[in-house]
C-alpha cells in the first residue's frame, strides 16, 4: 500500500482551493494500486481546511501541521503519522499542491 501525500501550505496567502479539490479528487480516482490519501496542510486558514474536510470527509486522512519548516520536513511528518494511524507502506508519495494527475487513473500503479 502507498501513501500519498498531497502538500499544501497556506504561508504565501495564496490557498487554491477549489485547484486542492479537483486534484485530490482525480487521486482518488487511481486504479490498479492500494493507496491512503493524507493532506498535509501546513498553515492552511481554518476555513479552507473545513472545506476539505466537509469534501472529503474520512475518504482522506487531514494532517494539520502550524510549524514553519521546510517541505521535506512536513512531508516526513506527515509520512510517520500516516504509519502511526495505519502501519507500515510499502512506500510513500509525495504531491505538490499544485499537481493534478487528471485523467491518468493509472499513474501511481506504473
Amino acid at each position: 500500500m502507498l501513501a500519498v501525500i498531497f502538500n499544501c501550505c497556506g504561508l504565501s496567502g495564496h490557498e487554491n482551493i477549489n485547484y486542492y479539490t479537483v486534484a485530490i479528487s482525480n487521486l482518488l480516482r487511481q486504479e490498479g494500486c492500494e493507496l491512503k490519501i493524507a493532506v498535509s496542510s501546513c498553515f492552511n486558514s481554518p476555513m479552507e481546511r473545513k472545506k476539505l474536510r466537509d469534501t472529503f470527509g474520512s475518504h482522506i486522512t487531514h494532517i494539520y501541521i502550524d510549524e514553519k519548516q521546510a517541505v521535506s520536513v512536513t512531508f516526513n511528518k506527515a509520512c510517520q503519522i500516516m504509519e502511526e494511524r495505519y502501519g507500515p507502506f510499502d512506500g510513500f508519495v509525495y504531491v505538490a499542491s499544485d499537481v493534478d494527475v487528471s485523467d491518468d487513473k493509472f499513474i501511481l500503479r506504473d
